[in-house]
């Protein structure tokens, strides 16, 4: 059977059908203007690069350079500190140590983010893995529209980046307040649908 995509307006999905034991041809694929919907941009962060977010940035870097080197010898570590040093110098004229370049802000929030995040990286590991055991293999390959009602580009980026953690999903593109998605199975497109991840996240920027 040739494979087919099939756009079903009233859900924004798209479906791929067809037999993956075979070379997979496409007879038609209609990009509807309604697929990628232009929407209001996202609010947008001041661009300061404030004292204290630089210097959050310099002591990660500095710990951070501690854990990857193992040496603590008083020569090696005034060469880590001037590496970290020239790092923030070069980031700081680049602009980059901002909300987004460096989201400090949302140190809190992660604590209890990646923990969730990092469950349903299992159980969607989980569940990918019975797909692919399965001689049947059940998927349904299915392309949707998520909203992204996060109130930042961080948040909409974090969104798009945890789609794309879990197993099962990929974010495809973003399009102002929408991210496309590409899921395994329509049932994992439903369930993105039903915004439990996307409510995970507007918590961790604190607009939810």
């Amino acid at each position: 059977m040739p494979a087919r995509f099939t756009f079903v307006p009233g859900h924004g999905l798209v479906s791929l059908i067809g037999e993956f034991n075979k070379p997979l041809t496409i007879r038609s694929y209609d990009f509807s203007p309604d697929l990628f919907v232009a929407t209001a941009p996202v609010g947008s962060e001041s661009r300061g690069s404030g004292g204290m977010r630089i210097l959050s940035l310099g002591v990660a870097l500095f710990v951070f350079w501690l854990l990857l080197s193992g040496h603590y010898k008083p020569f090696l570590i005034v060469l880590g500190l001037a590496s970290c040093a020239a790092i923030l110098a070069l980031s700081r004229r680049m602009t980059i140590v901002d909300e987004e370049g460096h989201p400090v802000q949302l140190a809190l929030g992660a604590l209890t983010y990646w923990p969730w995040l990092i469950a349903e990286i299992v159980k969607s590991t989980w569940g990918v893995a019975k797909l692919i055991l399965n001689p049947d293999l059940p998927i349904s390959p299915t392309l949707v529209r998520v909203p992204a009602d996060q109130k930042t580009r961080v948040g909409v980026n974090v969104y798009a980046n945890s789609i794309t953690l879990t197993p099962g999903t990929i974010s495809v593109d973003v399009q102002g307040n929408q991210i496309l998605v590409h899921a395994i199975t329509a049932e994992g497109a439903e369930e993105l649908l039903e915004g439990a991840m996307s409510a995970r996240v507007k918590a961790l920027e604190g607009s939810a």
